[in-house]
This record gives C-alpha cells, structure tokens and sequence, in this order.
C-alpha cells in the first residue's frame, strides 16, 4: 500500500513539474514538499495513521526546492535539528525577501537552507484534536533528542521514553485517576 501512494504521489509531481517546465516556469517555482502526518509502515506492528504519536506519525518530510535560485540554497542538505510546520510560512517569506509580520509564529529555516547554521527547538510538540468522527481520540506529545512525553487525556495515562537513536531504551507510563472521595482530603 505504501508503495503504490507513493508511487501515485511521484506521478502527478511528475506531471506538475514536467506542465511546469512546458510553461517556463518551473526555474522561478519555490517548491515546500510536506504532509501532515507521517505513517506508522509496520513500526510497532501498526500500519497507516493513528492517535498514538510514534515517531513514524510526528517525523514527516519538509523539503524546499527552488529552480533558478538553486544556487541561493545548499543542495541536498540533510538537516538533523527538529523543526515545525510552523516553520514553513517564515521560511517561504524569507526565501522570497519579504517582511515576517509581528506574531508570526515559527522559525524562518531561510539561513539554514542557504548553508548557514542549523536553526530549530530543544523540544517540539504535536497534538491530534478530537476529531467530530471520533475515529481517534486526542492525544499530545512533547519531544526533545532524548525525551518524549505522550499525554493520552481520555485514558488519563503518560508514556515517557528515554531514546538513544531511535530505539527505545526505556519506556515509563504511569495512570492518573481521581482518587475515591474516601481517601480525599477537605
């Protein structure tokens, strides 16, 4: 399954830069490729989307492209230091040398893009909102290099992980209830 969506994906890009390039205009588009969730692809024996926030959900591709300014930006640079979506709106105003307006949130990666140092968060969060279909039910996730915290509201339950690469080297989860009214105190 994941083969054949990327597959189609690769497709119509294809079909967009080569309906681009017949037009003469693809040296002077600004490519931002991104999705809005990643997939779980067997990682904890889970396939697709879903409410618990691995990292195969929140790690999701952030690619900037940009024919005739190529030069502008480093080609190829990987880019280890984490980064939000939130990011994306101050990047492109960047790239395109305009004004990032007061409140604005997020980072502009334009420096960072252009061969400059690394810009990005000690920590980053991701949430999933109950949605109106209730297929998932919310949850929220904090993470650092080394820590990642997962709230589970409804279930009143916090998972924390210790990490080292990607592998787990130990997971702590912990449940809060309200306490009986027996044991509480006036």
């Amino acid at each position: 399954r994941l083969d054949g969506e990327i597959a189609y994906g690769d497709h119509w890009i294809g079909r967009l830069l080569y309906g681009l390039a017949a037009r003469g205009a693809l040296a002077d588009t600004l490519f931002v490729f991104t999705a809005d969730h990643g997939e779980y692809a067997g990682d904890h024996r889970l396939l697709y989307k879903g409410s618990l926030l691995f990292d195969g959900i929140m790690r999701v591709p952030l690619v900037f492209a940009w024919g005739s300014q190529l030069s502008r930006l480093q080609r190829g640079r990987r880019v280890a230091s984490m980064v939000q979506q939130i990011d994306i709106y101050p990047t492109v105003l960047s790239l395109l040398d305009l004004a990032i307006h007061p409140g604005v949130q997020g980072k502009s990666l334009a420096g960072t893009l252009r061969g400059g140092p690394e810009v990005g968060y000690e920590r980053v969060t991701c949430e999933l909102d109950l949605l109106p279909d209730t297929q998932y039910q919310p949850s929220h996730a904090i993470r650092s290099r080394e820590w990642k915290l997962n709230y589970f509201p409804v279930a009143r339950t916090a998972c924390s992980s210790t990490w080292w690469t990607t592998r787990p080297r130990r997971a702590t989860c912990t449940a809060s209830r309200p306490a009986p009214a027996s044991a509480r105190r006036s």
